[in-house]
């Protein structure tokens, strides 16, 4: 294998390794931080933070999309509002009643449950 190759695989195992590593990094900070920070506000302050941070590198891209964007506006808010902010929002009011452990397990049902959703309603 040469180097040019084993590069994007290093790359793609980092990425499979710290993506769970980061949502149950999640789920312990929001149990940790529950008592302090109210569930709404750990949500808002958590996507005003990513926004910061990525908007940089984003917003070219979504300037040159931005035809694109408008003519699918609707859409990208319902995705923006079910898949982001409620997700964030539900998941720190379960911090309230439940453990980092439930959390982390729920988050990891997710992909298997979106994948036979989709087969169940579109085939």
């Amino acid at each position: 294998m040469s180097s040019e190759t084993s590069k994007p695989l290093w790359l793609a195992y980092t990425g499979l390794v710290l993506t769970p590593l980061f949502w149950a990094g999640n789920a312990v900070v929001a149990k940790s931080v529950v008592g302090e920070i109210p569930p709404l506000s750990m949500s808002f302050w958590r996507w005003v933070i990513a926004l910061t941070i990525l908007l940089p590198f984003g917003l070219p891209g979504v300037w040159r999309q931005r035809r694109v964007i408008r003519e699918h506006a609707l859409s990208i808010l319902a995705l923006a509002t079910f898949s982001v902010a409620a997700f964030n929002s539900l998941l720190y009011f379960a911090a309230v009643t439940t453990t980092a452990t439930n959390i982390a397990l729920i988050n990891a049902t997710i992909p298997i449950m979106v994948a036979l959703l989709a087969w169940l309603l579109l085939g």
